[in-house]
């Protein structure tokens, strides 16, 4: 393809880009997510987007998946936020190869705010269901991010 050709393309493709960014920055400030008071919600409303359109995390996927593995990811990227990466591999609930941390602190607290939405939203599709019961969630054993401190302050390995 001749560079001129090449060039043509190139402008008509940054052209799409900058259009699509206006109609997303006029939906957000439609929506109300401008607000910089917002800007958090904002994120992880289109981080959650971006699960669903681009991963096809859609509301069937979450439901197969079930509110307790969104909590457990939401809560590795949370622990990975927070540095503590060893606890942030415990608790990922699926294929290792497919957790993603960044160097990004507020990257991964948007990634856990999306998966958190997502949990929600099982939660919510259980029509005339009660919430999920979560107690033997939470009495299972399980290293706590206060173990982690206790046990690499006192040289050892988790």
């Amino acid at each position: 393809m001749p560079s001129e050709a090449r060039r043509a393309l190139a402008e008509e493709h940054r052209k799409e880009r900058q259009a699509l960014a206006l109609t997303q920055q006029q939906e957000r400030r439609a929506a109300g997510l401008d607000d910089p008071e917002l800007a958090g919600a904002a994120l992880i409303v289109q981080e959650r987007l971006r699960q669903i359109d681009e991963e096809g995390y859609a509301a069937e996927h979450d439901q197969r998946v079930g509110s307790r593995d969104l909590i457990r990811a939401a809560e590795a990227y949370i622990a990975s936020a927070q540095g503590y990466d060893r606890e942030a591999r415990y608790r990922w609930p699926w294929d290792p190869e497919a957790f993603k941390p960044s160097e990004d602190v507020i990257r991964n607290l948007v990634k856990a705010g999306a998966l958190l939405a997502a949990a929600i939203d099982v939660c919510q599709a259980v029509a005339g269901a009660p919430a999920p019961r979560f107690d033997a969630y939470l009495a299972e054993p399980a290293l706590t991010i206060e173990d982690a401190i206790e046990t690499a302050s006192d040289g050892g390995e988790m």
